[in-house]
């Protein structure tokens, strides 16, 4: 809303550095600031749409060029939070009969982004060579399922051992279930994991969903996200 009533020849990089500056101070919906890191992924939307602007003739230069995003802050170690074998176990063995106990086996088990696990399809899959293809993501903008490349856009192959195959061909048969329930209105995207109509499931709800299972297995809060922390580990 920002720029977008503006013609492209009115956005200097002076106003995209306000912009950033604002939207560092008041730019969540909920109140507060964006983090650095997010703002920095607007300024490299911004980026890239003005380079195209620039090669399709409509500038000659990119204003985002000499504009100054925030700079990211070092990780430090104190920001990582994972669990040790016992306190996964505990979780994964709590949650194993719950209806997304399997997503958070092969989150666990594969290191994937949230985005990855959502957006896996079975034919990204190899059960022969036992292994999955990452190709796709899906993303929330402004709260809309947006369907993308991987981060960096590019592919990746992850091995994945015996008992994640079982979790997998367990998956197929709870879909197969939603399908015999939901018949003609079941929309067969050929998601590995979706809601019970087969539509996506909104990256936003995955999230909110582990933290009602974190409580209720009583352990250690953590970030969906550092199940991917946990894993490396």
């Amino acid at each position: 809303p920002v720029l977008g009533n503006l013609p492209l020849t009115e956005i200097t990089p002076h106003r995209l550095n306000n912009l950033y500056s604002a939207l560092l101070q008041e730019g969540n919906s909920r109140g507060g600031g964006l983090s650095a890191k997010t703002v920095r992924y607007i300024h490299t939307t911004i980026h890239k749409a003005f380079s195209d602007a620039r090669d399709e003739g409509l500038l000659r230069t990119n204003p985002a060029e000499l504009a100054k995003p925030p700079r990211m802050k070092a990780y430090s170690k104190k920001e990582l939070n994972v669990w040790d074998s016992k306190t996964l176990r505990k979780f994964l063995d709590f949650t194993t009969e719950e209806r997304l106990g399997k997503a958070w086996h092969v989150l666990a088990m594969t290191g994937m982004r949230r985005g990855e696990l959502l957006g896996l399809r079975w034919s990204d899959i190899d059960f022969d060579r036992k292994r999955i293809i990452i190709r796709h993501t899906i993303i929330s903008v402004a709260y809309e399922i947006i369907e993308s490349t991987p981060k960096n856009h590019q592919t990746r192959i992850i091995d994945i051992d015996e008992s994640t195959i079982q979790i997998l061909k367990k998956q197929s048969y709870t879909q197969k279930d939603d399908k015999a329930i939901w018949e003609s209105n079941y929309i067969d995207r050929d998601l590995v994991f979706s809601r019970e109509d087969g539509n996506p499931i909104h990256p936003d709800s995955l999230s909110q969903s582990f933290e009602r299972a974190i409580k209720k297995a009583e352990v250690p809060r953590i970030r969906l996200h550092d199940l991917r922390h946990t894993h490396a580990t």
